[in-house]
């Protein structure tokens, strides 16, 4: 885990791109857990919507701020933990 967290944080460091900066985290994130894809959730407040700025493997999403995990998790500001997002039914 270390090892991806200084990879990472070597190859944000020289990055001027904010949109660029966003995909390497948002790959780090993916790489530090294993898993399959990892999003970049944004708060617009005038919409009260969250949105997608990075999405590995989707284009762009839209939602109420209060919909999903993520609206949760931002609703009530704790992170939310699920083994294997495929088979969860909750």
């Amino acid at each position: 885990m270390l090892r991806v967290i200084f990879d990472y944080a070597a190859k944000i460091a020289n990055e001027r791109n904010l949109d660029n900066v966003l995909m390497l985290m948002a790959d780090m994130g993916r790489d530090m857990i294993v898993s399959d894809r990892c999003t970049v959730w944004l708060l617009d407040k005038h919409k009260n919507e969250l949105w997608s700025k990075v999405a590995h493997g989707v284009d762009e999403i839209r939602i109420p701020s209060t919909a999903g995990l993520v609206g949760y998790a931002v609703t009530h500001d704790q992170a939310v933990f699920i083994d294997d997002a495929y088979t969860n039914v909750e």
